[in-house]
């Protein structure tokens, strides 16, 4: 089997790593990946202590997968009537957690997970108008959120 390579940019923040060797799931887990990448850059970090580990499942266990991640929310509101448009920004807003989230997201800083794009996509039929890809940008990479 090929090893995946996870490339961890210093730009994605303080990423939750992972160094427990003794964890059956270390192999298939992104953190644990992006752990020993990193270990070679950088002399301190956010971890996981082995204590996360209960009945063989870690609670924060990601898998090292790559998946579809999206950002940019121009054409978003393309379908939206003007009058609905702040109201659904006020949603996603709300749901990203702040202002400063929302343009971080907007302007790809942050990349939306696709869970992520789900509720999104959510807020949006909401008003209606579900579309099936309402982001401006989409791109493929490991889902490095916390």
């Amino acid at each position: 089997m090929q090893e995946k390579e996870v490339v961890f940019s210093e730009t994605t923040g303080n990423f939750l790593m992972c160094f427990n060797d003794d964890c059956a799931m270390h192999k298939e887990c992104l953190r644990y990946a992006v752990g020993q990448q990193i270990a070679q850059k950088r002399n301190w970090g956010l971890t996981v202590f082995p204590t996360a580990l209960h009945d063989g499942q870690c609670e924060y266990f990601q898998k090292n997968e790559q998946v579809v991640l999206a950002y940019g929310f121009h054409q978003l509101y393309a379908n939206i009537p003007r009058h609905l448009r702040s109201s659904l920004r006020h949603d996603i807003t709300r749901y990203l957690g702040s202002v400063g989230s929302y343009y971080r997201y907007d302007k790809g800083e942050r990349k939306l997970s696709p869970e992520q794009q789900r509720d999104i996509e959510g807020f949006i039929a909401a008003y209606g108008t579900p579309e099936e890809h309402p982001f401006d940008y989409y791109e493929t990479g490991f889902n490095q959120q916390d």
